[in-house]
């Protein structure tokens, strides 16, 4: 339904430039059909071919408004496309009345020798665009993937939007494999993640099929979905693909299989009650990363820190002294998570020294639920010395703050919520309660199978744990506090330093 009514759109355009009468004169059809076509009336292909014939109509805009309106608007190797396009339109359509023709009459033989060859008319047109479109398709996802490398997700977004358009009409699986690895990739980056989970999972199952990775980049594709999977919060299925991908990879020797025990153990580390078994798999993982490991190496501070191996201010210690050495897509992976690390401390001191290096990458970033972990060190830290009004103020009004908080994802409605408690509840109870509340709600309205990560669900129990007043009484808080001391045990008997 949605398609006839863009079509009759793009037709009214086409009788509003050249008028109906000109138009019923050019295709032989009166003009009180014409009229209706633009209104309400099944429009025929048979019209839409005539369109094309006489005025020079694009066949691609036409049929799935894609390009310029008009031939002499695009190129020569464009126009051969779309003539190819509605050719194969019209095959398509052959084929679909055939199918529905009497196959059980006297002349069904016919009918399927007639059958057959519209559908090789299909075959042959369908290679013809597959052979134009290859190359071009090759040359955009190229593109797209130096883009972003480059870090423009804007402009990726651009050529992922055309690459998309293009790889519908070719086969090759390699390239749209690719494709939808940067489609996932920026749907990602862009806060879109039950999008990113969704062709993250499609480019997985089309690679699993082919069977264990043999190269870097397969390697690469089994490892982004592991990561997409914890990103998102669905730990427990990220350590079962973690699992099989190990297992898959057994006759590959130990540095084959290091990526998947150490994703694993990155999963199971938001897990606490596994904390000690993940931070044994990330142990012996480590040492046979590599680059990954170099770049990462922000995730086994992290690993240590939460498990008590190494004291908040010790981790944060180390970071000056290597910081001029690190890539910018270390320097990423350091600040946001040395910043998450010193936020669940509530460190004023700790926090002060890491936005001296982690404001710059982070803003650069252009991530908005990523850059807002500035603006809230800034206002924790300032709360935590004693400013609180003034940081609450400060923090409510800041636009970074705004976009995160409207997030239609309950995971990071829960972060946010989580977040401006911990501030507001330097300022008052109540204050912090309508923050407290909507993070219960954020929580209840997770899937299945989904979390926060651990240290987002530490700084909501230590919330729930410093507020008190009469609100205690009602149901939320009789909850919350039940929840919040449920996971104090878990974390206490992981050997994991419970919220103050």
């Amino acid at each position: 339904m949605r398609e006839t009514k863009t079509l009759r759109a793009r037709v009214a355009r086409i009788m509003d430039e050249h008028g109906q009468a000109k138009v019923a004169r050019a295709t032989g059809v009166p003009q009180s059909s014409v009229s209706r076509y633009a209104k309400d009336r099944r429009i025929p292909a048979a019209f839409c071919v005539a369109l094309v014939r006489h005025f020079d109509v694009n066949p691609a805009w036409l049929l799935a408004g894609e390009g310029e309106p008009y031939l002499t608007d695009i190129t020569g190797a464009t126009a051969r496309m779309a003539g190819e396009l509605l050719e194969l339109v019209q095959a398509m359509g052959r084929v679909t009345r055939l199918r529905f023709g009497a196959l059980a009459g006297r002349d069904h033989a016919q009918v399927l020798r007639e059958l057959n060859r519209q559908l090789e008319t299909y075959e042959r047109t369908r290679a013809k665009l597959h052979e134009r479109t290859q190359p071009i398709l090759a040359r955009v996802v190229a593109d797209l993937e130096r883009t972003l490398e480059a870090g423009r997700l804007e402009r990726g977004e651009e050529l992922a939007q055309a690459a998309g358009q293009v790889a519908r009409l070719c086969d090759d699986e390699d390239l749209c494999l690719e494709l939808e690895q940067s489609r996932a990739y920026i749907a990602f980056e862009r806060g879109r993640l039950d999008e990113a989970l969704t062709r993250q999972r499609r480019v997985f199952r089309r690679h699993l099929a082919r069977g264990p990775a043999q190269t870097e980049l397969e390697r690469q594709k089994e490892l982004n979905t592991m990561m997409t999977l914890v990103r998102v919060g669905r730990y427990r299925e990220a350590r079962r693909v973690a699992r099989a991908l190990d297992a898959l990879h057994l006759d590959d020797g130990p540095a084959a299989r290091a990526p998947f025990r150490a994703a694993q153990g990155l999963a199971m580390l938001e897990m606490p009650e596994r904390g000690p078994r993940a931070l044994q798999l990330i142990h012996d993982a480590w040492p046979l990363l590599g680059d990954w490991a170099l770049i990462n190496r922000a995730a086994l501070v992290n690993a240590h820190e939460l498990m008590g191996v190494q004291d908040s201010a010790a981790a944060a210690d180390g970071l000056p002294a290597t910081w001029s050495t690190r890539t910018p897509p270390a320097r990423f992976v350091d600040a946001v998570v040395y910043l998450r690390m010193a936020l669940s401390r509530e460190d004023a001191t700790i926090l002060r020294g890491l936005l001296a290096f982690a404001e710059a990458p982070l803003a650069q970033a252009g991530i908005p639920r990523l850059a807002s972990l500035v603006p809230r060190a800034h206002a924790l830290a300032e709360a935590l010395e004693g400013r609180a009004g003034s940081a609450w103020r400060a923090y409510r009004s800041n636009p970074i703050i705004k976009e995160a908080a409207n997030s239609a994802d309950p995971r990071e409605q829960f972060v946010a919520a989580a977040a401006a408690c911990q501030i507001a509840r330097r300022v008052s109870a109540r204050h912090a309660w309508p923050q407290l509340e909507a993070a219960e709600r954020a929580l209840a309205a997770l899937p299945d199978g989904v979390l926060p990560p651990i240290r987002e669900r530490w700084i909501h129990a230590g919330n729930v744990l410093a507020l008190d007043g009469p609100r205690r009484r009602s149901a939320t808080a009789r909850a919350a506090r039940e929840r919040a001391e449920r996971f104090c045990t878990t974390v206490s008997a992981a050997g994991i330093p419970p919220p103050a």
